[in-house]
């Protein structure tokens, strides 16, 4: 996380631009909405999120009392995304920052309508992956219509994430089971 805020934060200018050219909004909304957003999250991650990973005992009340509960967190495996258009930038490094920092790899279906920046994405965190010697197959993109995201939900991930409306989610997934 530190090696991608580090990153980020030095090529600030340049991530908002891609979102500017891909998004049409404002440096100045690229800027504030997408690249400090996603900033603020990666500072919080790398200063504070591992605390919420850790194993920890919990209380089990009164009518419990002989009886012991622990919760432990465990990586689920392979996370798939399917991310809209608007907020290029923050729509693929917020699901790449949680995935990546609980331990998972993902794949993440991109709008048909916000395809061209991947490229630049992907180039950031390959190198982030590979400057901290992880490899670089953790985060993989796809782009195309409703079939591919409905490809994506039913290929067997471990667990979806889902961002738009609910119009959206039937586009996408009108076959899935």
């Amino acid at each position: 996380m530190r090696t991608m805020l580090r990153y980020i934060t030095e090529n600030q200018e340049n991530c908002a631009r891609v979102a500017v050219r891909e998004s049409g909004k404002t440096l100045l909304d690229a800027l504030i909405g997408e690249v400090l957003v996603t900033c603020e999250k990666l500072t919080w991650l790398a200063s504070s999120g591992e605390q919420y990973l850790k194993p920890e005992h919990r209380d089990t009340g009164r009518m419990m009392m002989m009886k012991s509960v622990y919760v432990e967190f465990v990586p689920l495996g392979v996370i798939g995304a399917i991310v809209p258009w608007n907020y290029p930038f923050h729509n693929v490094f917020n699901p790449v920052s949680a995935a990546l920092f609980s331990g998972n790899a993902i794949v993440i279906k991109v709008s048909e309508y916000a395809s061209w920046s991947i490229r630049y994405y992907k180039a950031i965190i390959d190198g982030c992956l590979e400057a901290v010697g992880a490899p670089k197959d953790l985060v993989q993109f796809v782009v195309g219509y409703g079939a591919t995201g409905s490809a994506l939900v039913t290929s067997g991930v471990d667990k979806v994430i889902f961002v738009g409306s609910p119009g959206g989610w039937r586009d996408c997934c009108e076959n899935c089971s």
